[in-house]
This record gives structure tokens, C-alpha cells and sequence, in this order.
């Protein structure tokens, strides 16, 4: 998962509270078996790199299938080794960096394989926007918290705040892209799918800075 604040909002979300039941409930499964959590995070790193190459080679269905598979396992490690009481920084830096890797592989195979079937420059475009501002956001409201501490981490996980509240549902989540992109791929429509996500990174990015430039003002207020 990203970096532990901004997966408040993640938190909240329908589609990560999916595959967080999912998560728990493998983990619950594995309970009883001795696994080094990091295991399973190399694990799903590996699964991902596979989907990839199917990618690649345009084998879009089973390259999210595989994909999902190992968005699961990304919410069981942290699960299993919650309940095993076995966390550890070192665990979470390998979880997050190869967490960021994955949507690199994943968004630039992608565009990548599309390209070679339509050799379309604003695709590559698309493909380079999209990858921009997933780090753009996320730098965003480190730099954001940062400047204003506290204030900002309460009022994101405020649940009273009905802008909040919506602006969560469509965090720019791994899992919100990714199911974006599967759902395109089953429709036969992923070319188009690049697309609408291009759109929509650009429309979450605009009201996320929004969201966060208001929290700056009114934290200004407070002093």
C-alpha cells in the first residue's frame, strides 16, 4: 500500500475494504503456519511481474487476474504480520517501494503493449500523465502534512466532512486503477480505458490540491 497516511483514505474506501476483508480473512487462514511476512510480500511482487508479461503480450484478462491476485496478497502480509505481531519498518519500506515499483511495471507495460496496437503519441502522453501525478498526489499531501502537521491528518480521517467523505470513495487508489483498468480490458475497451484514467488522475489530483490548499487556509485561521 502507499505511504501509512494517505491510506487513511483508503481506508475508507468500498474497493480497498474488499480486499482488506480478503486480506484478513487469508491471513486468518495462515495463522498457524510460520511465514516470514516478507515472503508474502516478494510473493505478491513476483505474481504482479507475471501479470506484466502478460501484459506485454496482450493477454489483459489474465494479466489482471494475476494483478488482483496480488493486490490481495499486498493487503494479507500486512495483516499476517499484525496478527502474528510481527511488523517491522523494514517490512513496510519493502511493502511500500516495491508497492510504487508494481504501478510503474503495470501502468508502463500497459500503454506500452497498447502502443505497439496503436501507435498513438497522446497514448504515450497519457501513459507518462498518469504515472506523474500517482506520485504527484501522494507528494502533495506529505508536503501538505507536513506544513501543517496535525490539522491535516484529523480533518482527512474526519468523517463528519461530507467532502471528505466523497472525495475518499474515489481516493486515487491502486485499487481504484487498477479495477478501472480490468473492468476497460473486460469490455474490450482498455485503449479508452488509458484514457478515463488519464481524466480521472487529472480531475482527483485538481480537487485533492483543492481539498488540502482549503485545510492550509483554515489551519492559517487557527493561529
Amino acid at each position: 500500500m502507499d505511504i501509512n497516511d494517505l491510506k487513511q483514505g483508503e481506508k475508507a474506501q468500498f474497493l480497498s475494504i474488499f480486499y482488506r476483508k480478503n486480506g484478513i480473512f487469508i491471513a486468518n487462514l495462515l495463522k498457524n503456519i510460520n511465514i516470514d511476512p516478507n515472503l508474502i510480500t516478494l510473493s505478491s511482487f513476483f505474481i504482479a511481474v507475471v501479470s506484466v508479461l502478460f501484459f506485454i503480450k496482450h493477454q489483459y484478462i489474465i494479466g489482471f487476474i494475476l494483478l488482483h491476485i496480488s493486490i490481495i496478497l499486498d493487503f494479507v502480509d500486512g495483516s499476517y504480520a499484525r496478527l502474528k505481531k510481527r511488523t517491522s519498518k523494514s517490512g513496510e519500506f519493502l511493502d511500500n517501494n516495491l508497492d510504487a515499483l508494481i504501478d510503474f511495471m503495470v501502468i508502463s507495460s500497459l500503454v506500452y503493449s497498447l502502443y505497439t496496437i496503436h501507435p498513438d503519441v497522446l497514448l504515450l502522453m497519457c501513459g507518462l500523465v498518469i504515472l506523474s501525478l500517482r506520485f504527484l498526489i501522494l507528494i502533495l499531501y506529505l508536503y501538505t502534512s507536513s506544513a501543517v502537521g496535525e490539522f491535516v491528518k484529523d480533518r482527512i480521517k474526519d468523517r463528519s466532512n461530507i467532502i471528505r467523505v466523497i472525495l475518499m470513495q474515489f481516493v486515487y487508489s491502486r485499487a481504484t486503477v487498477f479495477m478501472l483498468l480490468f473492468l476497460s480490458a473486460i469490455a474490450g475497451l482498455l485503449y479508452y480505458g488509458i484514457y478515463l484514467l488519464t481524466l480521472y488522475s487529472i480531475l482527483f489530483y485538481i480537487f485533492f490540491f483543492i481539498y488540502l490548499f482549503d485545510l492550509v487556509r483554515k489551519n492559517e485561521k487557527r493561529r
